[in-house]
């Protein structure tokens, strides 16, 4: 999976640039993250809607992740290699099932 972030001023503004393109709108979800950045190693802590807070660990390699995890006091076999959607099925949602994921709600399709 490829992931890229960018830097909006507006989400209505984004929202139209997207949709003048083609594209649809597959779900819309809201998430707050904090990051650290240590050398090439990033660290999230990701705060989504109905489930925990947790930590997202990502480098060039997993043995450097795994390395990062440890120097934190963590142990890497009991983290997860996976997106989101994976943490939320942990917990009992299936992402796939909602329209909107926000803090205030979310909407089954």
């Amino acid at each position: 999976m490829k992931e890229i972030e960018v830097i909006v001023d507006s989400y209505e503004q984004t929202l139209k640039l997207l949709t003048s393109i083609g594209l649809i709108m597959k779900r819309e979800e809201k998430n707050k993250r904090i990051r650290y950045v240590k050398g090439d190693i990033v660290f999230d802590i990701d705060s989504w809607p109905f489930i925990p807070i947790y930590l997202e660990i990502e480098s060039s390699s997993h043995k450097k992740s795994g390395q990062a995890a440890r120097e934190l006091g963590l142990n890497p076999s009991d983290g997860l290699i996976c997106s989101s959607g994976a943490v939320y099925r942990k917990y009992g949602f299936n992402v796939d099932d909602y329209s909107s994921i926000t803090f205030e709600r979310m909407i089954k399709k």
